[in-house]
């Protein structure tokens, strides 16, 4: 049973945690254009630039990728972008990706943290690997981000904060289009 949905006005700040550039326009960019609209400021978090994704250069690939990740914000009104450089294709779960995680949700603050799934069965197949990684790392970073004792803080990253909402979206077959009602709330 879904828990019930998260209303639009509980939130002011989002901040969207994926894999690759272009995993956010698979599934939630309508929902993110629609808050961008009503005001809700929205930030995204890339853990890796994509270099895996295209048979090019890897850095022609990188360069490719995030200057469209950059037009898709403009598009659906996203100022802020933060890509990591984390490996494409090999993202490993742990404490560096949790921290990295953790620190950028202390830096932005979000009421929301929008995350990938980290099923391995979707319903369309097989989720990818990088995906249920990033999935993982971000509800743990949640946790991680309200605590001053957690293993990937330390006393000057501002673990004064509540934790925030969390919003998993479970891979690109969930729909968060209007106020979330589809969306798996943890």
């Amino acid at each position: 049973m879904a828990p019930p949905a998260l209303p639009e006005e509980t939130f002011r700040r989002v901040l969207c945690v994926v894999a690759h550039p272009d995993d956010m326009e698979y599934g939630a960019s309508a929902a993110v254009a629609r808050w961008t609209a009503r005001g809700i400021e929205v930030g995204y978090l890339l853990l890796t630039r994509g270099e895996a994704g295209m048979p090019d250069h890897p850095e022609e690939t990188v360069r490719l990728r995030v200057a469209e990740q950059r037009a898709a914000c403009a598009v659906v009104g996203v100022e802020h972008l933060t890509v990591l450089h984390h490996p494409d294709g090999v993202l490993v779960y742990g404490l560096d990706l949790r921290r990295d995680i953790c620190r950028e949700i202390r830096r932005f603050r979000p009421d929301v943290v929008l995350g990938l799934g980290y099923e391995i069965e979707t319903p369309y197949g097989f989720d990818q690997a990088d995906h249920r990684a990033a999935g993982l790392a971000t509800l743990d970073a949640v946790r991680d981000a309200a605590k001053i004792s957690a293993p990937t803080s330390s006393r000057d990253e501002g673990a004064d904060q509540a934790v925030p909402h969390t919003c998993t979206m479970r891979g690109i077959a969930t729909s968060v289009v209007g106020s979330c009602t589809n969306a798996d709330m943890r």
